[in-house]
C-alpha cells in the first residue's frame, strides 16, 4: 500500500486538482470565480465578461461530472472526460490565480478555449448518455445479472488445491512423533496462507491435534506480540488480559498451556528466522506428534529450522483454475452466465496464475455492471504479475471517500 500511496498522486507534470477530492476542488474554485465575477478588483486581471464565459462552462461541466462520478472508472469515454476537466480546470485556477497576484502566466483566452472545448466534448458524452438505446437496454437487462452478482463470499474458496491440502495434512499428521516443522513456500499472491487456513481447519486436522494456534508474524514483531497471539487462540483470557503481563509469564503460561498436549501451531508469513528464535523455548517438545506449520515467501528459510527439513513449494494455478476461482468468487454457488465466460476468461489470463490477483478482480468485476466487464478486461496489462498493479487498480475502483482511507494506512 505505500507504493500505491507513493506512486498514485500526480506527477508535478500533470495539471490536476487533489484526487481524493476533485469535485470538491472544482466547487470550491467555481465560489472563488463567483467571487470575482462580482468583485472590481477583478477587472485588473482579466476581463469580467471572461471569467463569466468560464464559470458558466465549468458550472456545466461540474454538472454533468456529477452524473459520471460513479461510472467514470467503468468507462473509458467518462473516465477521458473527467480528466481532461479536471485538467483544464486547476489550469484555469492557476492562471487566475496568478493573475491575481500580477504574474500573468498565460493568455486567458487560450484557458477559455480549452475549458470551451471540453465542453463540447461533454454534450457529446451528455447525448450519448441519453439517446444510446443499446446501451439502456443492456443496463437494463444487467439487473437480471446483478441478482446473480455478490461480493467475493467470505469464507476462502479453494481451487485446484485438494491433492496439497490432502499432502500436508498427512505429513502434520504422520511420521515421527518429535517436535517437527512443516513449511509451505512460494511467492506472494499464490495462497499459501489460504491454504494454510484450508489446513487449520481441516477436519483431519480437528481430530489429531489437541491444540491449535494460528500466529501471523508479519515484518514487525516482538516476543510479547507473538506470544499473546498464540495464547488468544488456545486459552480463555482476553487479548488485553494477556498484554499487561510480562514476557517470563507469558512463556510460563504458554509451556504449561501446551505441555502434554498434541499441538499445531502455525507461524503464518514468516520472513526471517528471528521469530522461531523468540518462540522456540517456549514450545515444549513431549515426543507426542507436536508440529508447526509456517508459510513463507524465503525460498530456503526452512533450513534454518531444521537442517534436513524440505519444504512444500506452492505453484501458479493454471488459467483454468484462474477461471474457477474468479466464477466462485464472483457468482458464488450460483453459475456464470455463459455470455460473461469469455471476459472473465480473458481476466483469468492476466491473473497470472496468481489467486490473490483473481480476489482482486473478482472484488472490481461485483462492483461493475457486467456490460462493463469487457472494457475492464481490455484494459489490464500484462504487468498484473507485479504485485503493485493489482493493489492500484482496486484502488482505482473504490469510491471516492475510501480512497483517502487507502492512502493514510498506505503511509504506515
Amino acid at each position: 500500500m505505500q507504493e500505491v500511496a507513493q506512486t498514485h498522486p500526480p506527477t508535478s507534470s500533470s495539471l490536476r486538482f487533489p484526487r481524493t477530492n476533485e469535485l470538491g476542488s472544482i466547487d470550491f474554485f467555481l465560489e472563488n470565480l463567483q467571487e470575482l465575477a462580482t468583485s472590481e478588483a477583478a477587472s485588473v486581471a482579466f476581463p469580467k465578461d471572461q471569467i463569466q464565459i468560464i464559470q458558466e462552462d465549468l458550472i456545466f461541466l461540474r454538472s454533468l461530472l456529477g452524473k459520471i462520478v460513479k461510472q467514470r472508472n467503468q468507462n473509458g469515454k467518462f473516465q477521458a472526460l473527467w480528466d481532461g476537466a479536471m485538467e483544464v480546470a486547476y489550469k484555469a485556477e492557476l492562471v487566475i490565480d496568478s493573475g491575481a497576484l500580477g504574474d500573468r502566466l498565460e493568455c486567458l483566452d487560450t484557458i477559455a478555449g480549452d475549458i470551451k472545448h471540453m465542453k463540447t466534448e461533454a454534450l457529446k458524452v451528455s447525448d450519448s448518455i441519453k439517446n444510446d438505446d443499446e446501451a439502456q437496454r443492456v443496463a437494463n437487462n444487467s439487473i437480471h445479472f446483478k441478482s446473480q452478482l455478490s461480493t467475493p463470499a467470505l469464507n476462502e474458496v479453494l481451487v485446484g488445491l485438494d491433492e496439497e491440502v490432502k499432502t500436508i495434512a498427512d505429513r502434520l499428521s504422520r511420521g515421527s512423533n518429535q517436535l517437527d516443522i512443516v513449511s509451505i513456500v512460494g511467492m506472494a499472491g499464490l495462497g499459501k496462507t489460504t491454504l494454510a487456513n484450508t489446513i487449520y481447519h481441516h477436519p483431519s486436522i480437528l481430530g489429531h491435534f489437541h491444540i491449535r494456534a494460528w500466529c501471523t508474524i508479519s515484518q514487525v514483531y516482538s516476543k510479547q506480540n507473538l506470544l499473546v497471539q498464540i495464547l488468544s487462540s488456545i486459552s480463555s483470557g482476553s487479548h488485553d488480559q494477556y498484554l499487561k503481563m510480562n514476557e517470563d509469564d507469558l512463556v510460563v503460561m504458554l509451556f504449561q498451556r501446551l505441555k502434554r498436549n498434541r499441538y499445531l501451531i502455525i507461524l503464518d508469513d514468516v520472513l526471517d528466522i528471528g521469530a522461531w528464535n523468540l518462540l522456540e523455548s517456549s514450545l515444549p517438545n513431549d515426543a507426542n506428534g507436536s508440529r508447526i506449520l509456517f508459510t513463507s515467501r524465503i525460498e530456503n528459510l526452512s533450513l534454518q529450522f531444521k537442517s534436513n527439513s524440505k519444504s512444500h513449494h506452492l505453484c501458479h494455478r493454471s488459467d483454468k483454475e484462474c477461471l474457477e476461482l474468479l466464477q466462485r468468487k464472483i457468482f458464488g454457488k450460483e453459475d456464470c452466465p455463459p455470455a460473461l465466460i469469455k471476459v472473465l476468461m480473458q481476466v483469468a489470463n492476466k491473473c497470472k496464475g496468481l489467486p490473490h490477483t483473481v480476489v482482486i478482480f473478482a472484488g472490481i468485476l461485483s462492483r461493475i455492471e457486467p456490460h462493463c466487464w469487457q472494457e475492464f478486461a481490455d484494459s489490464l496489462s500484462s504487468n498484473t504479475s507485479n504485485a503493485i498493479e493489482p493493489l492500484k487498480l482496486s484502488y482505482l475502483h473504490l469510491p471516492e471517500y475510501l480512497k483517502p482511507c487507502l492512502l493514510y494506512l498506505g503511509a504506515f
